[in-house]
């Protein structure tokens, strides 16, 4: 959890760095999220071992394109031993996913 807390600090820290006066012409809005989960499930599979997990991630948007981080992060640890499933320590990110995105409007906007 304290890995999740400071990697949306840095990414808070950094946006706000990046908003300087010269940029100041470009309006950028964002969002953040955190959420506790009984356990991770991806298509049907459950990849956390039955063991919580904090999922959170920061989006930040301008001029039509959106940055975004999201990670899920082992609560405890993963004890499930020959499941198929990999075995996580408690604090340990178990998944970071970053992505850059543009999108355009397509017709007309009431």
């Amino acid at each position: 959890m304290k890995k999740l807390l400071v990697v949306l600090a840095a990414m808070v820290l950094t946006t706000t760095a990046l908003a300087s006066p010269a940029l100041a012409a470009i309006e950028v809005s964002g969002d953040a999220y955190v959420g506790y989960f009984s356990k991770y499930v991806w298509r049907g599979i459950d990849l956390s071992g039955g063991m919580p997990v904090v999922q959170g991630g920061v989006d930040l948007s301008a001029k039509g394109f959106t940055l975004s981080y999201w990670t899920n992060v082992a609560t405890r640890n993963d004890d499930v031993d020959n499941d198929g499933i990999l075995d996580f320590e408690g604090g340990e990110g178990t998944e970071n996913d970053l992505v850059l995105n543009y999108a355009i409007p397509v017709g007309e906007t009431a």
